[in-house]
């Protein structure tokens, strides 16, 4: 199991959790799972201001002539995504497809 916490020290803890089957059993009372409670581990995640990061790849792109992260054609994907989603909620949540 992962944890990402925005706000903690230790903003992403694996833990080891898990459920043990029995191969094989007769009957339901012999069928015994059981619970897996192991350690955590803290992921080492070194915090940078999304926007500088942002920034930084942007002018990188534009230094070496490498290819963005994110497209023109993604972002336009993203606010016909949004703009859908939106005409669901005013329609009451209905189902609508996303015209690409």
């Amino acid at each position: 199991m992962l944890v990402y916490d925005d706000i903690a020290d230790n903003k992403v803890v694996i833990y080891d959790k898990g459920v043990e089957v029995p191969e094989y059993s007769v009957t339901e009372e012999e069928f015994r799972a059981s619970y897996r409670q192991g350690g955590e581990k803290v992921y080492p995640l070194q915090w940078k201001e999304p926007l500088r990061s942002e920034c930084e790849h942007f002018l990188d792109c534009i230094r070496t002539g490498a290819p963005s992260r994110s497209s023109g054609e993604e972002g336009l994907r993203v606010v016909q995504i949004l703009e859908t989603a939106q005409r669901s909620l005013v329609n009451g949540g209905c189902e609508l497809i996303v015209e690409f």
